[in-house]
This record gives structure tokens, C-alpha cells and sequence, in this order.
């Protein structure tokens, strides 16, 4: 990119400061923030002064620290309405989730990341990642479920890539892709142990989305549970029976050749005809 006369590095700098927050860190220093986003120091307090002047970081003086602002809902929003696939696969991703106690989230992949675009939490879940929640590909069973999904020239990329960012961890950057692609011929899906949060772990396979995206559906339980091959084979089967469900309905609106609705525009619309159908007749 260095080398591209058309790429505006100053430009890839400050978004590299917004992706460096997540939920389990709302709030970062200047140097937390340098050595994540991996800039000079200097560097990241002109691009957080900068960022705060434009709206999309706030200052907390108190703590010297800086978080999102509600701004960045303004870029974010629009993207999430332009994947229907969200609501199409929601009350499947619930029903999972129910039936489960687990964690269930569906993932578009972005460049290195797995990113969640839908997310639903069972009565054992807690507090897990929600949409927006972004890792590596190869840091989740989600991710790595996109990344079996990859032709090998860009899997390759993808992990060279990852093993640069992270020389410490080449190793096992390697070694997870190897399990990654075994686990997918073995056994149609991709598992992940107390890797995105300890003592958890999970299971996913890819999905079809509309328009040729490629998606993935990951059901996250305690590890314990996971432990036995029993309960991993019935972790895996209710993953694949939510997996099925959601592809035909995949299947079913690329089949009508319709053009999908925004998410929540059904249920917008059941409201407003309820309310026509319900409203009280003009008095005369």
C-alpha cells in the first residue's frame, strides 16, 4: 500500500484508531490505542485529537482515556441495512439460541476480520460479543468458518497476513488454519477452544448468504460442555438443522427473484396495516 500514489495513509491511520475498539474495551488510552493500531505514539494523539474534533471519538479527561461516540452508528447503520440476511435468519439464530443456552451469531468476513452482523444470547450466555463484535478470522470458530470458505491463494494471504501483524504467534496462526480446514473436511464444520473468551468454546459452519455473500453461523457453549463427543456432535447437529433452515430461506428469496426487505420493514408494515385495520371509523 506504501507504494500505491492513490492510497491516503493518513485516511487508513484514523480508521485503524476506530477498529481498535471493542466492547470488552469501551475505553483506550493514547498508548493502549498505538500499540493496537501499532503508530507512533505522536501519531495517535494528532488522529483521537483529530477524531474527537469530527464527533466520532469523545475524551474522558478524568481517566485520559477516549471512546466511540454514538456518531459512528451513522456509518455503521447503513451497512447492517443493507444485508437482509440479518432478518431472514433472526428468529432462527433466536430459536438456537433458546434451545441451546449458548451464545449464536452469524459473520460476514471483512478483509482479516469476522465481523458479526447478528447475534442472540442463550439464558447461559451472559454477556457475549453483540453485532459489530470483530476478531482475525482464524481467533473464532466463526472466522474460521469464512475462512475455509476462501480459495487457497487467498487463504495463504489472508494468513501470511495475520502471521505479520502477530510474528510472535506465526506458529499457531498455522497450526489454527491446518485445524481449521481438517475440521471442515472432517466434519463439515470448524471448532475453536477458549480462543475469544475463556472457557468457551464453539462450533460453525459457513452459509450462502444473498448475492453471493459468503456468511457463517457459530453456536458458542462453556467448553465443559463441549467436552464429550456426544455433546459436541449435538452441538454440531442443532448447528447444522439452524444452518438448514436458514439457507432455504436463503434459498426461497433468491428463488422469487424479489428484492429483500430492509430488516424490520415486515414488521414495520404489519404495524401500520394493524393499525388501518383497527383505526376507528370517522365520525360524520
Amino acid at each position: 500500500m506504501d507504494k500505491d500514489p492513490d492510497f491516503v495513509t493518513s485516511l487508513a491511520r484514523g480508521l485503524s484508531i476506530l477498529t481498535c475498539f471493542q466492547a470488552s474495551d469501551a475505553e483506550l488510552g493514547n498508548g493502549e490505542i498505538a500499540e493496537r493500531a501499532g503508530l507512533p505514539p505522536a501519531t495517535v494523539a494528532r488522529l483521537t485529537y483529530t477524531l474527537t474534533q469530527l464527533g466520532y471519538l469523545r475524551s474522558i479527561p478524568l481517566r485520559r482515556k477516549y471512546a466511540l461516540s454514538a456518531n459512528v452508528l451513522s456509518i455503521g447503520y447503513p451497512v447492517l441495512a443493507a444485508l437482509p440476511e440479518r432478518e431472514l435468519a433472526r428468529i432462527h439464530i433466536k430459536h438456537l439460541a433458546d434451545v441451546t443456552g449458548g451464545s449464536v451469531c452469524l459473520a460476514i468476513c471483512e478483509g482479516l476480520q469476522a465481523v458479526y452482523i447478528e447475534a442472540s444470547r442463550g439464558a447461559e450466555a451472559g454477556q457475549f460479543p453483540d453485532i459489530g463484535t470483530h476478531r482475525h478470522v482464524l481467533d473464532s470458530s466463526v472466522g474460521r468458518a469464512l475462512f475455509v470458505t476462501m480459495d487457497a491463494a487467498l487463504q495463504q494471504s489472508v494468513l501470511n497476513q495475520l502471521c505479520l501483524i502477530s510474528p510472535q504467534r506465526a506458529d499457531e496462526l498455522r497450526t489454527a488454519a491446518q485445524t481449521a480446514l481438517s475440521d471442515y473436511q472432517r466434519f463439515g464444520m470448524c471448532r475453536s477452544e477458549n480462543l475469544a473468551i475463556k472457557g468457551w468454546s464453539g462450533v460453525a459452519m459457513p452459509i450462502k448468504g444473498l448475492a453471493g455473500r459468503k456468511l457463517a453461523l457459530s453456536l458458542g457453549l462453556r467448553s465443559e460442555t463441549l467436552e464429550e463427543d456426544s455433546s459436541l456432535r449435538s452441538a454440531g447437529l442443532a448447528l447444522a438443522a439452524a444452518a438448514s433452515r436458514i439457507s432455504e430461506a436463503f434459498r426461497a428469496v433468491n428463488a422469487s427473484g424479489r428484492k429483500p426487505e430492509a430488516p424490520g420493514a415486515s414488521a414495520m408494515r404489519k404495524t401500520s396495516e394493524h393499525r388501518i385495520e383497527h383505526a376507528p371509523s370517522r365520525i360524520t
